[in-house]
């Protein structure tokens, strides 16, 4: 991670697993500096925090490439690589797993709706992140769940009810909603 440092602010950091495996981190040979110049002393956070500029670049660049992939409708193993290394390194996260989400939706439905839905649950405001999990879970026919996060957009954004993806969302589930004799599987 870019990112090292913490400091106690309630009776429920001293359960923190940051901490512990930052303390176990800095005893490793070879560990990073960040995670040995005061952040952590004696297994306890100090209160300082400190960055890693290299790693917080390298998660940009990997998130940068990956998304440039994705717009040139290149789905790679390398792809997504790197949209994992931005997602490992904490960079970007809600974009990164909506562009995995993207990746997934024709292949794998279900992994694509669940990428989609940790990108809004990382950024539950993001009503074009929940538009496409709408648009996910209705091609997953994860029905019940599409509902309820169609009601949450409206109560986000009443005006999103124009959108044509969800409009063809709405017209999908009512079609699947209505009795016909015909049972799908």
């Amino acid at each position: 991670n870019w990112l090292a440092g913490c400091s106690h602010v309630s009776p429920a950091c001293n359960h923190c697993y940051a901490e512990r495996m930052s303390a176990r981190f800095a005893t490793m040979p070879g560990a990073p500096a960040r995670y040995l110049e005061g952040v952590i002393r004696d297994g306890r956070w100090t209160g300082r925090v400190r960055y890693d500029q290299d790693a917080l670049h390298a998660a940009f660049r990997d998130l940068r490439a990956a998304q440039t992939a994705i717009a040139e409708h290149r789905d790679t193993l390398e792809t997504r690589r790197l949209l994992m290394g931005a997602i490992r390194h904490g960079i970007g996260r809600p974009e990164a797993h909506a562009a995995l989400g993207q990746l997934l939706e024709r292949e794998r439905p279900k992994y694509a709706a669940l990428e989609t839905a940790v990108a809004v649950w990382l950024k539950p405001d993001d009503w074009l992140a929940r538009r496409e999990l709408v648009r996910d879970l209705v091609a997953a026919r994860l029905d019940d769940r599409a509902r309820a996060e169609l009601e949450a957009l409206d109560r986000i954004d009443p005006g999103a009810r124009s959108d044509p993806a969800i409009a063809e969302a709405r017209r999908a589930l009512e079609r699947r909603a209505a009795p016909s004799g015909v049972v799908e599987f």
